[in-house]
């Protein structure tokens, strides 16, 4: 489409040549409502947008006055967009009144759609579909269509699978530890860093550079530390004359081993959440306590612990929903071994559906333990509220 230039004209020039130039100053009037404004100055105009109407020059308005823009008639109708030039007039309407009306009053439902609109195509249809899924039987390998059985599924996954009983220990097992130690060690970092010393801030980026990498990348660096002939990890343990241990290699210390690396990898972020806690307690509680002689391991016991309770809880919330549903990690290290000794119900999950082919009865172990993960999140989140009341 052509872009017109329009240009304001020179006072100096004759009679007869500003009224030509005129045509080429613009002055916009946008009536919208009550309110009035009035942008002058040089512009651009798109000609195919617009409507030419002729107007006769009979209001007595000059052109222009003195090298001033020309003078247009405000009272121009509601929602129209009116543009003199001289003895022209531009016009584009806009939409109706009723319909701008409507879309003002609604538009804090008309916004949000597109957004809602996404995330239930996004999260409710996969929902939806494993639930469907996990009332059928389907094994992939057989090449046949999912065939009708109810909950007949649930009933086996329940009833009598023994090795979906021991995931769910191992899952809890490896939430409780990891959340436990991870509490801890985030705690401890976040009171070492609150303090002054030089170094602070590059400490505290080097700390928080383990949650940027990525678990399958972190999972084969440990597993080659790990290594029970070549790793690192038990080189260190013979210098100071340990014995070397198997870690992922014995079901004893698979799990350990895994939250480890789990807390090496995640403990910074309680560190972090800590460290915003500790930011905000005032120092006034602090310098009453030593007036009155209370020691450090009493300052943190009664000050700086029921001050940073709720922000603790939260945090552990956040890992203990994040360690309910790890996979990367135990995947890539232990593919659920040895002897199945780290085989949670993700790793079952996943293992009944792509190795076994069973999809129906890896849907009816996902509804179960999304349904298990609701619970416990629901439940720490009433200690939570329990906490701030």
């Amino acid at each position: 489409m052509p872009r017109v230039p329009l240009t304001q004209p020179s006072p100096t020039a004759g009679r007869g040549d500003r009224k030509v130039a005129s045509r080429q100053y613009v002055t916009v009037i946008l009536a919208r409502r009550t309110k009035t404004r009035r942008l002058i100055g040089p512009t651009y105009g798109n000609a195919s947008d617009w409507e030419m109407l002729e107007i006769p020059d009979d209001r007595g308005n000059p052109a222009i006055d003195e090298g001033g823009p020309p003078q247009v008639d405000g009272a121009e109708k509601r929602d129209r967009l009116t543009v003199g030039l001289g003895g022209l007039v531009l016009k584009r309407a806009t939409a109706p009144a009723g319909i701008t009306r409507w879309v003002d009053r609604h538009l804090h439902v008309i916004l949000p759609v597109p957004a809602v609109a996404t995330i239930l195509v996004i999260i409710a249809f996969p929902l939806a579909y494993t639930g469907w899924l996990s009332l059928h039987k389907w094994v992939v390998s057989a090449f046949s269509r999912p065939s009708f059985i109810g909950v007949q599924n649930y009933a086996e996954l329940l009833g009598g699978d023994p090795a979906f009983w021991a995931s769910v220990a191992r899952t809890l097992l490896f939430t409780v530890l990891a959340v436990t130690v991870q509490t801890f060690i985030g705690l401890g970092m976040a009171l070492i860093f609150h303090r002054e010393f030089p170094g602070r801030g590059l400490a505290r980026t080097l700390m928080l550079l383990p949650m940027t990498a990525t678990p399958a990348a972190v999972g084969l660096l440990w597993t080659m530390m790990m290594d029970p002939d070549l790793g690192v990890l038990n080189y260190f343990l013979s210098l100071v004359q340990i014995p070397k241990s198997l870690w992922l290699a014995s079901p004893a210390t698979v799990i350990p081993a895994v939250v480890l690396v789990d807390t090496w990898e995640w403990g910074p972020l309680i560190a972090l959440f800590c460290m915003a806690g500790l930011a905000v307690i005032p120092a006034e509680p602090y310098e009453a306590a030593r007036i009155d002689g209370a020691s450090a391991w009493q300052q943190f016991r009664f000050i700086t612990l029921p001050l940073l309770r709720p922000i603790l809880v939260v945090a552990m919330l956040f890992r203990a929903i994040d360690a309910l549903k790890t996979f990367d990690i135990l995947y890539v290290m232990t593919q659920g071994g040895p002897a199945r000794a780290s085989e949670t119900i993700n790793i079952f999950a996943y293992l009944q559906a792509f190795h076994y082919f069973n999809m129906g009865y890896s849907s009816s172990i996902l509804v179960v333990f999304l349904a298990l993960v609701l619970g416990i999140s629901l439940m720490l989140i009433s200690v939570r509220r329990g906490n701030e009341s």
